[in-house]
């Protein structure tokens, strides 16, 4: 006989989640699976169900498998990076088969990161290119 979770147990989990997923993520995803690996770990994110492509609104949608799976790196607090398995549902209309899926804002573009992360480490580039240009020799007079 399995458990259910508490109240607060889930919400510490969703705590926690947050700090490694963005919100933004958090309302069209949940948390599938947690793999540990020996170099990084795998937040596998499932598309919600409930969120039908628009395109199949009015229409008998049944759900097909998933898209290709997307892979972001995020922010890491600790010595393993993280990314984030993004796993879009695939639907299709019951009586054909034309597939339809939603389409997210998820990373930045040309860069498998999280917008957040990219920005971060873009803000950190700047500073110490800053700095290594006011502390270079060839600078001084």
């Amino acid at each position: 006989m399995s458990k259910k979770a508490t109240p607060q147990a889930e919400q510490l989990l969703h705590s926690l989640l947050r700090i490694h997923v963005p919100s933004s993520y958090l309302s069209y995803f949940d948390l599938y699976e947690l793999i540990e690996k020996s170099d990084c770990y795998e937040l596998v994110l499932h598309e919600k169900e409930e969120l039908i492509p628009g395109a199949q609104e009015g229409r008998r949608a049944v759900l097909d498998g998933f898209c290709n799976p997307l892979n972001i790196l995020t922010h890491s607090f600790s010595l393993k990076r993280i990314y984030l398995i993004i796993k879009r549902r695939r639907w299709k209309e019951a009586e054909s088969n034309k597939h339809y899926s939603n389409d997210y804002d998820l990373q930045t573009e040309g860069i498998k990161m999280t917008p957040h992360f990219a920005a971060f480490l873009k803000a950190v580039d700047r500073i110490s290119s800053c700095q290594y240009q006011h502390n270079s020799p060839l600078l001084r007079s």
